[in-house]
C-alpha cells in the first residue's frame, strides 16, 4: 500500500469515527445512554486510531530502513568508483613520471656525448 493510499484510509477511518460519534449525539435516546455510547465509541475509535498509527509508523520505519540501505549502497558504490579512479590516475601519473625521467636521462647522455665529441683536445703545456 503506498503512502497516499494509507493517508486516505486513515482519513476515511477517522472521518467515519467522527461521523459515528456525531450520529450518536443526535440519535434520539436518553442522555445517560447517549453519553455511555459516545464514551464506548470514542474508546473504540481511539483504539482503532492507535492501531492505524502503529501500522503506519511501522510502515514508515520499514521504508526508512530501505531508503537508508539504498543510500548506503550508493554511497559505497560512489566511494569505490572514486577510489578506482584515483588508483587509475596514480598509475598514469607514475608512468608519466617514469617516462619523463627516462627521457631526461637519455637526453642527458646524448648531450654528454655531443660535448665529448665537439670538445677540442686539450693540450697541456708540460707535454707539448
Amino acid at each position: 500500500m503506498n503512502e497516499g493510499s494509507k493517508d486516505f484510509a486513515l482519513g476515511l477511518i477517522i472521518g467515519g469515527l467522527i461521523g459515528a460519534a456525531v450520529a450518536l449525539l443526535y440519535a434520539p435516546m436518553a442522555g445517560v445512554d447517549a453519553r455511555r455510547r459516545v464514551g464506548e465509541k470514542a474508546g473504540e475509535f481511539a483504539d482503532d486510531a492507535r492501531g492505524k498509527a502503529t501500522e503506519v509508523a511501522g510502515s514508515v520505519r520499514g521504508r526508512a530502513g530501505e531508503v537508508v540501505g539504498t543510500v548506503r549502497e550508493r554511497a559505497k558504490e560512489t566511494v569505490d568508483q572514486a577510489r578506482s579512479g584515483i588508483e587509475d590516475l596514480r598509475g598514469r601519473f607514475s608512468a608519466s613520471v617514469d617516462a619523463g625521467r627516462e627521457a631526461a636521462q637519455e637526453k642527458q647522455e646524448e648531450l654528454e656525448q655531443r660535448v665529448e665529441e665537439s670538445a677540442a683536445p686539450v693540450i697541456r703545456p708540460d707535454t707539448a
